[in-house]
């Protein structure tokens, strides 16, 4: 009588295996997806009003500029984040 193992699974087997186990939470995935656009829109705007190139004669402004860019491309897909940047950019380098 011949006896066969049960091969293992591989770590994409058993990841695979837990994926399909767990339960989806769709609730979260539509909002997201209705909202790219006001995301992409104001991420547009955000990049072109504190571009660091926009700042070259003053080299204290383009510091901010570019500190306030990076964190715009940190959080390009965070509506919520991109309009608290926003107010930032309005108070720090247009109402200067």
């Amino acid at each position: 009588m011949w006896f066969f193992k049960k091969k293992k699974d591989t770590l994409q087997e058993e990841l695979i295996k837990k994926i399909k186990e767990e339960d989806l939470d769709m609730s979260g995935l539509f909002s997201n997806i209705n909202n790219r656009s006001k995301i992409e829109a104001l991420y547009k705007e955000l990049c072109k009003l504190c571009h660091p190139d926009l700042y070259e004669k003053e080299p204290y402004m383009r510091e901010l500029a570019q500190e306030l860019f990076t964190k715009i491309q940190k959080n390009k897909n965070d509506y919520n984040a991109l309009l608290k940047l926003k107010e930032t950019i309005i108070d720090t380098l247009i109402n200067k």
